[in-house]
């Protein structure tokens, strides 16, 4: 933990070097922000926040350009944050950053006690597509009781069908 002192110094060190190295457009990263964890931490903050809605935009297109390095906290917070809301906006962040470890992730979230969680869930698979993620949707009908969700699952499956069908003629 920094003392004070240190904290000051830091800070100063920092104010210090903008003013000698200005690069245009760009500002240093504030302490642990350089951390992929800390960065996406904060981000997914922003996702909870009752900020501008630009700024909800903002940390989601943030958080996708984060890429790869990004997915492992995002899978923990779509699986484990407390907030549905939240959980729901990271659920379309991994759906752009189309990673394939998503997929596994995106399944156990579809079957959770919330129904905006799940539809959640099953619309950014289906904005995943792929072979798997075909697989991951039979799964998560076989189980479903929600009436609403099933009917999402088929036509995400006819979707999916129809789009390899389009891209194989």
């Amino acid at each position: 933990m920094l003392s004070k002192v240190d904290m000051i110094l830091a800070l100063g060190s920092l104010f210090l070097l903008t003013a000698m190295f200005p690069v245009s457009g760009q500002t240093l990263p504030g302490p642990g922000e350089a951390d992929p964890a800390v960065k996406t931490q904060n981000l997914i903050d922003k996702l909870g926040s009752t900020g501008q809605p630009t700024e909800l935009s903002s940390a989601k297109s943030q958080l996708v350009a984060l890429g790869k390095a990004g997915l492992p906290f995002l899978h923990a917070a779509v699986t484990n944050d407390k907030r549905i809301f939240v959980r729901v906006q990271i659920c379309f962040v991994l759906a752009k950053i189309a990673d394939p470890s998503s997929v596994a992730v995106l399944e156990r979230v579809a079957r959770s006690q919330f129904p905006a969680l799940n539809r959640a869930a099953v619309i950014n698979l289906k904005n995943i597509g792929g072979t798997a993620v075909v697989g991951s949707l039979e799964r998560i009908r076989s189980v479903t009781h929600d009436t609403n969700l099933d009917i999402l699952i088929r036509n995400s499956l006819n979707e999916l069908k129809n789009r390899n069908f389009a891209t194989n003629h």
